[in-house]
């Protein structure tokens, strides 16, 4: 009973310093596009600096894995936000376009290494059978920190005692809540790979390990689903404004159906067990991926606003479970020694994927409109799920030791 109040209680500070990062990184996306603003950015260069978000993450990502055992799961977390706190810093402090991409550098590339170093602390504190319930509360959180954070940041930016640029302080407030959730993850004990009496053999080859793991069954499918659920929420967040502006929807309107996808995701992850329990791994993964792609391919077809809301329902609750199944089935499958290896493959694919699919499906809006996007995204989600039901993902079964 100890080690179970134990294991929660970590659990529990994990989920809180999750909440608290996310929220702030969250508030930080919209605002760099409002600094930029200031600064006289044009729209390209306004991608630009939100592009270098991802640009240090895609590149090294998949390298945080072997920093998690080298250095431990919780000075890897705290330094990641740290570096985040460096990057809101600077961002508060920018004159010039390039000082605040710098600071998104930062941002982005500490907030990979903190989803990397959480990941592995679900996997290596709680117990197997558990795995599917701590990581449908892990994503929970980080979705609740993504519905606070851009509102929170809204709330302070609409403060007019702060002056011609409010975007400071909420660079400044993202400083401190990161600090204080850095404190707070220091209260943890620090526990390495090989604890526990694992003995460790040589060191093996980056690629070496990462090859052994792609062949893993189902670990090329898990990849491939994170990578798709991924993009089409970046895509939802890039484009449904675009198809609203040209529908003659209301921005309001569109703000609400945004809410709506980020409300039926964090639904979803909250009811993720319960959902598996009852329907089973593979089925559940399957039927909410094809959900996800109806619900995306009819939305361009109409713009009445509650069938509107009824399909971005469908899709967020569709595409919510994607990610943290994926985590599940990955750690499932690679050993306490690859464990963090195979996590941080995954997020350096994810953040790959945010810099090249919004570039290839922008090309696409150019040459066939922007209800093709969506289309195209849908036919995505059909693949990821005909390839999990390729795989045949039974019950997640014992990690390899």
């Amino acid at each position: 009973m100890g080690r179970l109040r134990d294991e929660r209680l970590g659990l529990l500070v994990q989920l809180l310093v999750a909440l608290l990062a996310v929220t702030a990184q969250a508030g930080t996306r919209p605002t760099a596009t409002y600094r930029a603003l200031d600064l006289g950015a044009t729209p390209f260069e306004v991608g630009m600096v939100q592009s270098a978000y991802s640009v240090l993450p895609a590149l090294i990502a998949v390298f945080l894995g072997r920093w998690v055992d080298r250095l431990g799961e919780v000075r890897t977390y705290a330094g990641a936000l740290v570096l985040m706190a460096v990057g809101a810093g600077i961002s508060a402090m920018a004159g010039s376009l390039l000082v605040l991409a710098l600071g998104q550098a930062f941002i982005g590339f500490g907030t990979t290494g903190m989803l990397v170093a959480g990941q592995v602390m679900i996997a290596s504190r709680s117990r197997q059978e558990a795995w599917n319930k701590s990581y449908g509360n892990y994503s929970a959180a980080i979705s609740i920190g993504t519905l606070i954070g851009p509102s929170l940041a809204a709330t302070i930016q609409g403060m007019t005692v702060l002056g011609p640029e409010p975007e400071r302080a909420v660079f400044a407030s993202s400083m401190v809540i990161v600090l204080v959730a850095a404190a707070l993850i220091t209260l943890l004990p620090e526990k390495r790979a090989g604890d526990a009496g694992e003995e460790r053999g040589p060191e093996e080859p980056f690629f070496t390990v990462l090859s052994r793991i792609l062949r893993r069954p189902g670990v090329p499918s898990a990849m491939f689903v994170s990578i798709v659920v991924i993009s089409t929420i970046d895509i939802l967040v890039a484009y449904l404004p675009i198809f609203g502006e040209i529908s003659g929807l209301s921005v309001q309107l569109v703000g609400l159906l945004l809410s709506v996808r980020a409300a039926s995701t964090l639904a979803s992850r909250l009811f993720m067990t319960q959902l598996l329990r009852r329907f089973g791994w593979g089925p559940t993964l399957v039927s909410s991926l094809a959900m996800a792609a109806v619900s995306l391919a009819i939305l361009p077809t109409t713009t009445q606003p509650v069938l509107l809301v009824l399909l971005m329902v469908g899709c967020g609750f569709g595409i919510g479970l994607g990610q943290p199944m994926s985590v599940t089935w990955i750690a499932s499958r690679t050993s306490k020694a690859e464990r963090s290896t195979a996590l941080s493959a995954r997020l350096g694919a994810n953040r790959a994927s945010l810099l090249f699919v919004p570039a290839v499906m922008g090309a696409v809006a150019g040459a066939g409109g922007v209800a093709v996007v969506f289309v195209i995204m849908a036919v995505v989600l059909e693949l990821g799920a005909w390839s999990t039901h390729r795989a045949n993902l039974g019950p997640v079964e014992q990690a390899p030791s």
